[in-house]
């Protein structure tokens, strides 16, 4: 959704953070280039998971048109905290930018996050141009990420959108082993 104002700045990630992947510029910078979509996600949930490939999808599919990408890691559990767990998740979900771990939950309390998934996305100059916390209406994301793109260059040609693709199509990835307190589920 739009924010109700078109004043509000884009909070800086705080120095010594854990990055899984290159540490990305500071946001700042990131801004001053082009549009920013900052992506928190729990690891072992499976709508982050979900709403991670197609994240994930849009990084590489616009990057070329001048959008940066950031996942930060909030875990809601202790088991997705440790640093391996949040490697091998990054890994196995193969994605293609750089995600930091929010163990503390400060940056997640700095950007006034409400739930998993939630996405970010900062216009040029770092001004919050759309949010939306959930797994729904990403198409309506994607809209506000290609406006941002062609607002810098309105005769700029971008890539067709990805959204939209039948939910059946879609490839599924476990995003981790179940636990259950006191055994298995059989028992």
């Amino acid at each position: 959704m739009r924010p109700h104002r078109s004043d509000i700045p884009l909070p800086p990630f705080p120095p010594g953070m854990l990055w899984v992947g290159p540490e990305p510029v500071a946001a700042e910078r990131l801004t001053a280039r082009g549009p920013l979509l900052v992506h928190f996600f729990e690891a072992g949930e499976l709508s982050s998971t979900e709403s991670l490939r197609t994240v994930d999808a849009w990084a590489t599919h616009y990057a070329g048109a001048g959008l940066s990408t950031i996942g930060v890691h909030t875990p809601r559990s202790d088991l997705a905290r440790s640093p391996e767990a949040l490697a091998a998740a990054v890994a196995r979900l193969e994605l293609h930018f750089p995600v930091c771990s929010d163990t503390e939950y400060g940056t997640w309390h700095a950007y006034g996050c409400k739930g998993w998934p939630s996405l970010f996305l900062w216009g040029r100059g770092g001004r919050l141009r759309w949010f939306h916390f959930g797994i729904a209406d990403l198409q309506s994301t994607e809209v506000a990420i290609r406006e941002e793109l062609q607002g810098a260059d309105e005769e700029r040609e971008l890539p067709k959108p990805l959204v939209g693709e039948p939910r059946g199509k879609r490839k599924l990835i476990k995003p981790s082993d179940e636990v259950f307190p006191g055994g298995t589920r059989e028992e």
